[in-house]
């Protein structure tokens, strides 16, 4: 489903954000965190730091909250 999604994103631009936005998603969901509560600690970091951050920071393995436990 995901691949037939991809296809009608309208331009190569769009393309390129859905494809970075999915693959955050599917790392948060890999490394065991919240997709959703990861998102928003994201943004959150992002517009307080107004950018100026290392990247690297924010990866899922390295969010404050919404870890899953099984």
């Amino acid at each position: 489903m995901t691949k037939k999604n991809s296809l009608f994103a309208g331009t190569h631009e769009t393309a390129d954000v859905w494809a970075i936005y999915y693959s955050l998603i599917e790392s948060a969901r890999l490394n065991k965190v919240n997709a959703r509560s990861y998102m928003n600690s994201v943004v959150s970091e992002i517009e307080r730091t107004r950018g100026e951050i290392d990247y690297g920071l924010l990866m899922p393995w390295h969010c404050p909250n919404g870890h899953i436990t099984d």
